[in-house]
């Protein structure tokens, strides 16, 4: 199996979001700038139902780079690669995760509010098997895993089919 690289599986997701906003038509506004996508962290400025929001795409993770794509579980960055805040305190106003054949798109706010609720910030792993509601860390970065089951009982998703 060839596995691509993470910054080519995050632009085919990218790419298949603008393709899916047309199926919906959803308007696609702008791209973002390198600087609002680094440092504002969203790819998109989006419109539907008249008002218009900006968007951050994330690609169907993984545990590991070899290992299957996740069936319950997000991974939500807390701190980015250069330890500077991570996409969930960026400003974007939603998240849009590429889930199997179809988009779900929270709030990210709310969704915001759930990891803080849940995540254990005084537990910190380098075992990426214990990232559930805990802070796992390589290098800089602040990474943990959240259950969908569990966030979609508080936040519910737009969802949109491929």
């Amino acid at each position: 199996m060839i596995y691509l690289s993470s910054v080519q599986e995050g632009q085919t997701a990218e790419n298949l979001f603008i393709e899916t906003l047309k199926k919906h038509n959803w308007e696609l506004v702008s791209n973002s700038t390198e600087n609002e996508n680094t440092c504002s962290h969203f790819d998109f400025t989006v419109k539907f139902n008249n008002k218009t929001y900006k968007v951050d795409v994330k690609d169907h993770k993984r545990l590991s780079r070899r290992s299957e794509r996740l069936r319950d579980m997000y991974w939500i960055e807390w701190k980015n690669i250069f330890g500077g805040p991570g996409w969930i305190k960026g400003k974007s106003d939603y998240i849009a995760f590429k889930y199997f054949n179809q988009f779900k798109l929270y709030n990210r706010h709310e969704l915001l509010g759930f990891c803080l609720r849940k995540t254990d910030f005084s537990k910190i792993v380098t075992d990426i098997n214990e990232a559930l509601y805990c802070i796992y860390t390589r290098k800089k970065d602040q990474i943990s895993l959240i259950k969908i089951s569990d966030l979609e009982t508080e936040v519910k998703p737009i969802i949109l089919e491929i």
